[in-house]
């Protein structure tokens, strides 16, 4: 999979390009392409993400991500840019996200056992049950 982020960069009096976007999957690498059209309005923009090869993992991490964006979206916004969701709509989705980060970077495949250790393939497991969540989060 890989992951297009839409970042806030600050140009120092002396040209340098700092990124303060914060980090929230422990990035240690960003490349930047520089889209001068599309200047920063306060506003979130949601990650374009592509999956590069057919698998269920992947599928699911995409489509709880972008479950993630549009709860933030429809969050309500104080100063600041604080958006608050309620915990009962964000905490299922950032557990599924995290559990579907720590298989990829463990290189589970969908037709692996299941990473929570069960002996059943992953599609028969816990792909099962987060994607009747997706479904049902989409309606």
């Amino acid at each position: 999979m890989i992951e297009a982020e839409f970042h806030a960069i600050w140009q120092s009096p002396e040209g340098d390009w700092v990124d303060i976007t914060p980090k929230q999957d422990e990035e240690q690498t960003i490349l930047f392409a520089h889209t001068p059209k599309r200047p920063y309005d306060g506003k979130r923009v949601d990650n374009v993400r592509l999956a590069l090869r057919d698998d269920t993992i992947i599928h699911h991490f995409i489509q709880i991500s972008e479950l993630i964006s549009k709860a933030l979206q429809d969050g309500r916004e104080f100063e600041y840019g604080f958006i608050t969701v309620p915990e009962a709509k964000m905490k299922p989705l950032m557990e599924a996200k995290r559990f579907l980060l720590g298989a990829l970077k463990a290189g589970y495949r969908d037709h692996d056992t299941c990473c929570c250790k069960s002996s059943i393939k992953y599609k028969r497991c816990c792909g099962k049950e987060i994607q009747k969540y997706i479904s049902e989060s989409v309606r």
